[in-house]
């Protein structure tokens, strides 16, 4: 399995709520259009011209899940089930915080991959953070 880079939406939530473990990878805005940004390599030598500009530090999944965890105690759990009715099988994650009991916070949709279940987690874990 590949340790797959966030996306941008919840790289820019991310980086508001303070995270701050240099990436060797970010996103860069384009142009005017406000939805459209690119992974690219960072590279602080360079200058950015072409109208793009820095948004935000593109960790691994993996990463912000560690840091949500050691922050906050707040745990991604993916789970593999049939949606009602369906003969295909599906992904959905909780969000689960730690304290002296443990609360699901959290419980996604049914998605197509691991991945886009993890991700969903991860931003929804993201907007619990103070």
């Amino acid at each position: 399995m590949e340790d797959v880079k966030i996306s941008s939406k919840t790289a820019i939530l991310l980086k508001e709520k303070g995270f701050a473990i240099p990436q060797d990878k970010g996103y860069y805005k384009h142009g005017t259009d406000e939805d459209y940004v690119e992974l690219l390599l960072w590279n602080e030598s360079e200058t950015h011209n072409d109208n793009k500009d820095k948004i935000a530090d593109a960790p691994t999944q993996v990463t912000v899940e560690k840091w949500l965890r050691d922050n906050y105690k707040l745990h991604i759990v993916v789970n593999v089930g049939l949606p009602h009715r369906s003969k295909m099988i599906g992904f959905y994650s909780n969000v689960i915080k730690f304290n002296k009991h443990h609360k699901n916070k959290f419980r996604s949709k049914y998605y197509n991959s691991c991945e886009e279940a993890n991700e969903e987690a991860i931003y929804q874990a993201l907007k619990l953070v103070p």
